[in-house]
């Protein structure tokens, strides 16, 4: 049976339950889909991610997620960047302009929302509490300014400062409580700052210097300079490789407009047989 708070005082009980649940609100944050960035990503990204957790004692709400990060610089313009986030029924986009507010300050606007994004799950003292939990949907639209203060110096500083516009509807799933009572539907707006100090990402496919190779012991060839014969005769047998894929893509051309002009003959000739028998 459940608690008489429960309709005396619904916002309580969630407001309350929120707190303990928050950590996993986080988790989920940080790891299925991030929203929160310090700056304007300039790399070229396609990652495919899933995962899936399970607690080691007891039953909890399903935790598995997946999603495909794609970012991509130089999108439609040399100065906007899009960045999504798409999971099976949950996107999150940015549209960034580097440079639009100043040599130094980028914009974005972005687009989130989808089902489930907004569900909750009661878990009290270790337990879960399916009759307490309920389904929700939302969406939020956002603006952000991206500022470097440094753009000089090799450890760049960055600050954000982002609004963002959220609308958040729940319902009741066939496990929830007849007699319990959803939180109202909630349009909320918030306003967010931070700092960022640190370079770039560590990658293992950076570009590294030739000293450092070479203490790594991987062999090095240097390619010699080119002559200016020597690069003339390269760019003659470039311009002749060109000239032979255009000869080419004529040569498919006459073939397909023959071979139509073939069919064309041919089917004018059956009809012109049947012509005389229909009349």
């Amino acid at each position: 049976m459940l608690t008489p708070c429960l309709k005396t005082e619904p916002h309580a009980v969630f407001k309350r339950a929120l707190g303990n649940f928050s950590w996993v609100v986080m988790l989920w944050t940080l790891v299925a889909v991030n929203q929160v960035h310090a700056q304007i990503d300039p790399e070229r990204r396609r990652l495919l991610q899933t995962g899936y957790n399970q607690p080691l004692e007891g039953r909890g709400p399903i935790a598995a997620y997946g999603f495909y990060y794609y970012n991509e610089p130089n999108f439609a313009r040399t100065n906007l960047t899009l960045r999504a986030a798409i999971a099976p029924v949950y996107m999150d986009a940015e549209l960034g302009f580097s440079h639009l507010l100043g040599p130094n300050t980028d914009f974005a606007i972005g687009l989130a929302g989808g089902g489930f994004a907004k569900s909750y799950f009661e878990i009290r003292q270790g337990s879960y509490l399916r009759e307490e939990s309920f389904t929700g949907h939302g969406a939020d639209l956002s603006a952000s300014v991206y500022h470097k203060f440094n753009p000089n110096q090799l450890v760049p500083l960055y600050a954000i400062l982002r609004g963002t516009v959220d609308q958040s509807f729940y319902q009741k799933d066939d496990r929830t409580a007849a007699n319990f009572v959803l939180p109202s539907d909630l349009t909320a707006a918030n306003v967010r700052t931070g700092l960022r100090l640190g370079g770039r990402e560590p990658s293992m496919t950076a570009p590294l210097a030739m000293e450092n190779l070479d203490q790594l012991g991987v062999p090095l060839r240097v390619q010699p300079i080119a002559t200016p014969a020597q690069i003339a005769r390269r760019e003659a047998q470039l311009k002749a490789t060109e000239l032979e894929n255009h000869q080419k893509l004529w040569r498919w051309l006459i073939a397909a407009t023959l071979v139509i002009l073939i069919a064309e003959t041919w089917v004018a000739a059956r009809l012109s047989r049947k012509a005389p028998v229909a009349a």
